[in-house]
């Protein structure tokens, strides 16, 4: 997916936020975590703090328990391991 030239950066992360809840709805937990890797790499202080972020790495690691190691990684990045 390519984002328009002068999409803010919020609006873009915040798009590939809403992308992976979509992905997590439909079943599609690795592309559900793959979304949520673009929104930390265009802004990753809004990915971090969301809350819809929050809730979808918990929905993803209670998912993945085989693969915990890297959904458990970006919830300890969000701040959010413990509350798992």
């Amino acid at each position: 997916m390519v984002i328009p030239a002068g999409t803010s950066k919020e609006r873009a992360g915040h798009h590939f936020i809403d992308i992976s809840r979509a992905y997590l709805l439909h079943g599609d937990r690795r592309q559900a975590f793959g979304a949520l890797q673009k929104a930390r790499a265009i802004t990753p202080a809004q990915t971090r703090y969301n809350p819809m972020v929050h809730e979808t790495v918990r929905a993803l690691a209670r998912a993945e328990a085989r693969s915990v190691d890297t959904v458990h990684g970006f919830s300890v990045w969000c701040g959010i391991a413990d509350r798992l």
